[in-house]
């Protein structure tokens, strides 16, 4: 199982219904666009469609799906989808890129919906860009609780020493609104704006934080700039091969598909930054895997420990009960919802598996071995015997 948690999400069309009155002010005011954004931002009339998918204009609905399609075939089993507020999120002019799209984006490619064909687990992730004006807060407080609550990851782009020191002893501490991935900026300068304090480190990673590297950016200018300042983030959350700690996750954020790349290559450039080989197998599967496990806790924070299921412990008889196609409803393979633990368990339960029969195979082959040992045995006990004579001759040489 390998997972990339950043697949940047164009930004879509926006409406004018999707803003009320005090929105269409703010927006009116706000005269902080880039350029990109100015040519993305501006408003239409008309009724908002329902699913995420038709707020995009057709090129970038078929620029996503291609790359989805090649992640696939790369291998990845889980991803999530990025997206992007810069500085603060407010929730008056807050517009939720992902609603309508009942937990995903494409439905025939997530194996939740389409009865378990081959496919990836699509996640929403809110990034936010901390910057100086991030440095009074950014809009994580109790009243935008319920908003967050439809993202299943949260992150942070802290920019300067400020927000970097808030980021990591504030606001990854257990809550509703914890944050569990760090994402330095890799680019464009060639030094973090910051320094990576051993101290800061290690509160961020025991309150189950870790720090994101993008291999996206080695393609972009000034890669020489990405490759010191990743190896400093190795330094930092991960200790390169040394003190083996795990606060790496590799993830893409390529923008492109001939960005992407399989997980085998990116073990590959986690070597060349530090890492060993296993632990760069880490950051692609069992690190991201227990990262989403933890981020779920936010919707049950100081609640119940996990969402409660109805398990029948006996059979139930015919016109007494739930019928088969309830009982498929909660999760199997006969066309139900399931939800992103269920497939979670159920690629764990696969690798089990193939380990199981790994080992199964390896001892037939050590059998048969030994078999084949003790049957020359038998028969050449003299060159055992020999054997024993010429290792004698050598230790008396070697004294």
């Amino acid at each position: 199982m390998f997972i990339d948690l950043n697949v940047p999400f164009p930004e879509p069309i926006a409406y004018e219904s999707q803003l009320t009155p005090k929105k269409q002010k703010q927006k009116a005011k706000s005269h902080a666009l880039t350029n990109a954004q100015a040519s993305t931002s501006a408003s239409i009339g008309g009724a908002v469609p329902a699913h995420p998918l038709e707020r995009l204009r057709v090129p970038d609905r078929k620029a996503l799906r291609e790359r989805v399609e090649m992640l696939i075939h790369l291998g990845y089993t889980i991803i999530a989808f990025v997206q992007t507020v810069q500085s603060k999120l407010d929730p008056a002019t807050h517009v939720n890129w992902f609603d309508g799209g009942e937990g995903t984006i494409f439905k025939d490619l997530d194996p939740r919906f389409n009865g378990g064909k081959r496919g990836v687990v699509q996640l929403r992730r809110l990034n936010v860009v901390l910057d100086e004006g991030s440095e009074k807060g950014f809009g994580f407080n109790a009243q935008t609780t319920q908003l967050l609550s439809s993202y299943d990851i949260l992150s942070l782009t802290p920019l300067t020493t400020a927000t970097f020191q808030s980021a990591c002893l504030q606001h990854t501490a257990p809550s509703a609104l914890s944050v569990h991935l760090i994402t330095p900026p890799l680019l464009p300068a060639p030094r973090l704006p910051y320094y990576l304090k051993h101290t800061l480190v290690r509160t961020a990673l025991k309150n189950g934080a870790r720090f994101e590297i993008c291999y996206a950016g080695v393609w972009d200018e000034g890669g020489r700039n990405w490759w010191c300042n990743a190896r400093e983030v190795v330094r930092a959350a991960a200790g390169g091969n040394r003190m083996g700690r795990e606060g790496v996750v590799f993830s893409g954020g390529a923008g492109r598909v001939q960005h992407l790349r399989a997980p085998g290559d990116v073990m590959n450039l986690g070597v060349t930054l530090g890492l060993a080989h296993e632990t760069g197998h880490a950051a692609l599967s069992r690190i991201p895997k227990s990262l989403i496990i933890r981020a779920e806790t936010r919707k049950t924070y100081r609640a119940i420990l996990s969402e409660p299921r109805l398990v029948f412990s006996a059979p139930v008889a015919e016109g007494e009960g739930v019928g088969e196609g309830d009982a498929n409803a909660d999760g199997g393979l006969g066309g139900g919802v399931r939800s992103t633990m269920d497939v979670l368990n159920e690629e764990e339960e696969k690798g089990r598996k193939r380990g199981r029969e790994g080992g199964e195979l390896n001892g037939d082959i050590v059998e048969e071995g030994g078999d084949n040992a003790d049957a020359d045995g038998d028969g050449d006990g003299e060159s055992e015997f020999e054997g024993k004579k010429r290792r004698k001759k050598r230790r008396r040489k070697n004294r």
